[in-house]
């Protein structure tokens, strides 16, 4: 599978994609610390990721019309260029100590913005990338990078601002940006060029598609299912009598259990197909989620149920978003990847606060299972002959 990872012109874009996870992760998570470290409230603290992946969902509808329209290659140009800027502004800022809550939330709402549209283009060009038949591996190594950059950048931005300085995290993700802004600039391969058709043509009609539909609801419950790796982290660590540090090290166990699952996934798609993993990734993310706040208590389990959840991530995550590209119409490709990242990536925000809530509410197990069950229940729908 690495061997699509090399191949000319995907290894531009594949090289740009690594570096950019690596740099995200460690801007938000030093992000999240320079607000916390201003304003002591959790509730500002959620407001920078709020900001940033909370335009996934509001931009899908004009992103993927977007996608479909205008340059694939432009788009993903630009969305670098603007990440490296605002990153570096950021550096700036507090390097000469000026930075504030608002100018961090603002500045996440603009990379934000660049992410909601350039998501689904980033998406969508595969195919032109690596041809219709290595789509999937393409996804699969997308995928990879975006684990590796949750494995490692948390660790390294919050090791950064508390051990060099503060403003470190922003200008690596700034100087990472702008080699990735030149290694696409550099790019060579098919000829870009937009697709004919309005920016303003299309609709949601793709939704109708029960295909489509199913793989999208199934996204959705992947993103709600994964969510307490992290939000409900510290809730783990605190049951399960550890310090708060063990918090960190729950997340790298949902990173482990991707990066392990992807060691032996092109086997089980060849002998198993796309939507038999995809159900498998589903069952998986959930059992592991649920176990883990079933045995909250015992730091071991809690583990690896998490890692168990982690390969289950990584195993729906590459096969739904390889089914989305199957079953998308080519003209819509652009729309149904948008979709896809609202589903995906764009619930995040929603699913932190309302996993949060029902924490809160009625107990870490409650809440663990509540996640859960939509995963469950889409294991089964996804899998059904009618859906395929």
């Amino acid at each position: 599978m690495f061997d699509t990872a090399f191949r000319t012109p995907y290894r531009p874009f594949f090289i740009s994609t690594f570096l950019t996870a690596i740099g995200s992760w460690m801007h938000n998570v030093a992000a999240a610390i320079t607000v916390y470290q201003l304003t002591g409230s959790a509730f500002v603290t959620g407001m920078v990721s709020a900001a940033q992946f909370g335009m996934i969902l509001l931009l899908a509808p004009v992103a993927g019309r977007v996608a479909d329209s205008v340059d694939k290659r432009l788009i993903i140009v630009v969305w670098q260029a603007v990440t490296a800027v605002a990153a570096g502004l950021l550096a700036v800022l507090v390097a000469l100590d000026l930075q504030s809550p608002l100018a961090i939330i603002l500045i996440a709402l603009a990379m934000g913005c660049t992410d909601g549209i350039a998501k689904p283009a980033s998406q969508a060009i595969l195919p032109e990338l690596v041809g219709p038949r290595r789509v999937d591996e393409a996804i699969a190594l997308n995928s990879v990078c975006y684990n590796v950059g949750r494995a490692l950048g948390p660790g390294l931005g919050g090791a950064l601002v508390v051990a060099a300085a503060s403003w470190l995290p922003f200008a690596l993700n700034a100087a990472l940006s702008a080699v990735a802004f030149w290694l696409v600039v550099r790019a060579h391969g098919p000829e870009w060029e937009s697709r004919s058709g309005s920016v303003s043509a299309g609709g949601m009609a793709l939704l109708r598609t029960r295909g489509i539909r199913v793989v999208l609801l199934s996204g959705v419950a992947v993103a709600l299912a994964a969510d307490p790796a992290l939000t409900l982290a510290p809730q783990m660590a605190a049951e399960a009598d550890q310090s708060s540090g063990f918090a960190g090290i729950i997340g790298s166990s949902f990173g482990i259990g991707s990066l392990l699952a992807f060691a032996g996934m092109s086997k089980v798609r060849k002998s198993l197909g796309l939507t038999s993993m995809g159900s498998i990734g589903l069952a998986l993310i959930g059992i592991g989620v649920a176990t883990a706040g079933l045995t909250a208590g015992d730091h071991v389990l809690v583990l690896a149920s998490i890692g168990l959840g982690g390969a289950g991530f990584m195993t729906a995550a590459v096969a739904l978003a390889s089914l989305a590209q199957q079953r998308a119409n080519p003209s819509e490709l652009g729309r149904v990847m948008a979709a896809w990242g609202a589903a995906f990536l764009g619930m995040r925000p929603i699913a932190s606060l309302l996993n949060g809530a029902i924490a809160d509410a009625a107990g870490l197990v409650v809440a663990c299972v509540v996640a859960a069950v939509p995963a469950l229940v889409m294991s089964t729908r996804l899998g059904r002959p009618s859906g395929s």
